[in-house]
């Protein structure tokens, strides 16, 4: 925990830095381990930073926050292929993967 909020705070130094906080599957039997953090460093980080949260039960997403919510389980990312790709290649394979998925991540990162 200690190094994500050290590595939290280095990264809000560089204002070129983004930041997108993938959550997948965190609902309301204990909030406070996964979903409030999530929530907490995406506000704590600023302008710079987004919150996917992947949740078939429980997508809302807080109204202050630049999030979007996917009403769909983890198996949303199924799509993904990271054998033998390289850091940039799993950047693209991971954003083509959302892409597809959900017509409003895709309508909220071209607005980035």
């Amino acid at each position: 925990q200690k190094a994500l909020i050290d590595w939290v705070k280095t990264a809000k130094k560089d204002d070129k830095k983004k930041l997108v906080v993938v959550e997948i599957g965190a609902g309301f039997n204990t909030p406070t381990v996964t979903r409030f953090p999530a929530e907490s460093i995406v506000r704590d980080f600023g302008n710079g930073a987004a919150l996917v949260r992947i949740n078939p039960s429980d997508p809302e997403v807080p109204y202050d926050l630049k999030a979007v919510g996917i009403p769909m389980g983890w198996n949303v990312l199924s799509d993904l292929n990271f054998e033998g790709k390289q850091n940039k290649e799993l950047e693209e394979a991971a954003e083509e993967a959302v892409l597809a998925q959900s017509g409003r991540v895709c309508a909220y990162l071209r607005q980035r």
